[in-house]
C-alpha cells in the first residue's frame, strides 16, 4: 500500500495503537475500530497542538503518555492514549491531547536544534539525542514544568572535561538490559 508520506518510525503502544511517524505530514495514528478493519487518523500542526510536521521518532513512559519528536522543533507529549485506544470517535483530531514542550533546556532555550532518537529509561528519564547534545528529561515531574525546563539537563562536549561526551552532535542512543546508556 501506498503511504502518503516519507515514514521515520512506526511504534505500538501499550494499548494496540499504532503510532507512525512521518516527514512532512506529522504524525499518523492507526486504530482497529473491527476486526481486521483500521482508521487511519493523521494529526499535524494544522489540527492539534503538535510541535513539528518531522516527526522521527516515538518512546511510551511509564505513565502511558507517548512522546513525539519532532526534528526542528522539539517533543510533543500525547497525555490521554487510554482514552485514545478506547474511542469510537471517527477522527481522533479531536479526542487527542496533546502538550508541546518547547526547546528550553537547563533555564535556555536552544536554537536550532535538531531531534534525533528518543529513548525512555529504566529511571524514568526520556533522553532525547540531538545535533547540540543529550537532552535529559525527568518524566516524573509535571508536563508545566518539563515546558519551562524544569527537570530538564542538557549534556554537551566540554573540551576541558574529559568525562565529557566526546561530541554534542548525537544521533543516536540506547539502554542496554543492564541499565547502561550509550550515546
Amino acid at each position: 500500500a501506498k503511504f502518503p508520506a516519507r515514514v521515520y518510525v512506526i511504534f505500538q503502544d501499550s494499548y494496540g495503537t499504532v503510532w507512525i511517524g512521518s516527514k512532512p505530514n506529522g504524525l499518523y495514528c492507526v486504530r482497529e475500530y473491527a476486526p481486521g478493519l483500521f482508521r487511519i487518523d493523521n494529526i499535524n500542526t494544522g489540527n492539534s497542538r503538535l510541535n513539528d510536521n518531522e516527526v522521527i521518532d516515538i518512546a511510551e513512559d511509564s505513565q502511558h503518555r507517548i512522546w513525539i519528536c519532532g526534528f526542528r522543533n522539539g517533543l510533543s507529549c500525547i497525555t490521554n492514549a487510554a482514552e485514545i485506544a478506547r474511542s469510537a470517535s471517527p477522527s481522533i483530531a479531536s479526542v487527542v491531547k496533546i502538550v508541546a514542550l518547547p526547546n528550553t533546556l537547563k533555564d535556555k532555550t536552544v536554537a536550532d536544534i535538531k531531534f534525533r532518537r528518543l529513548i525512555y529509561t529504566s529511571e524514568h528519564a526520556l533522553l532525547a539525542a540531538t545535533s547540540v547534545g543529550l537532552a535529559v528529561y525527568d518524566t516524573r515531574q509535571p508536563l508545566a514544568r518539563l515546558s519551562k525546563g524544569d527537570g530538564t539537563a542538557l549534556h554537551q562536549h566540554d573540551a576541558n572535561d574529559t568525562t565529557s561526551l566526546t561530541s554534542s552532535v548525537l544521533k543516536t542512543a540506547v539502554e542496554t538490559s543492564d541499565g547502561k546508556v550509550y550515546v
